[in-house]
C-alpha cells in the first residue's frame, strides 16, 4: 500500500478542509559542482504527498490536527507538508493499534 493514514499537526490558525491537497518537500539529492541546491526544507519542488481526510482545532495543542492519506516516503517525523493556506509537519502514523497499547500487549 502507498497511502498511510498519519497524524498531521498544523501551524496558524486555518483548519484544514476534508479533502485538502498536501505537498511534501523533496529533499534535494547530492547535487554535482556548480549545480545550485534548494535548501534542506525547501518546497519550491513540492510533491504531491497526500490529502487531508479528517481535521479540526486542537485545544489541547492550540493548534489544528489533521488525518491524512501520505504517500510512504512522506512518512518521516519532521518532514513538511503545505497546503493552500500553511504549513504542517508530519507526527507520526496511525494503525489499528494505538502505540502504547502494542506496547502494553507486547509485554
Amino acid at each position: 500500500m502507498n497511502r498511510h493514514l498519519a497524524l498531521v499537526e498544523f501551524s496558524g490558525d486555518a483548519v484544514p478542509p476534508r479533502g485538502a491537497e498536501l505537498r511534501g518537500d523533496e529533499r534535494p539529492a547530492e547535487t554535482t559542482e556548480g549545480a545550485k541546491a534548494s535548501p534542506p526544507n525547501a518546497v519550491s519542488a513540492a510533491k504531491a504527498s497526500g490529502h487531508i481526510t479528517r481535521a479540526a482545532w486542537s485545544p489541547a495543542r492550540n493548534r489544528p490536527l489533521a488525518m491524512a492519506y501520505l504517500r510512504r516516503e512522506f512518512l518521516t517525523p519532521g518532514t513538511k507538508l503545505q497546503w493552500e493556506h500553511g504549513t504542517g509537519v508530519f507526527v507520526r502514523e496511525i494503525t489499528a493499534t494505538p502505540p502504547d497499547a502494542a506496547d502494553s500487549q507486547n509485554n
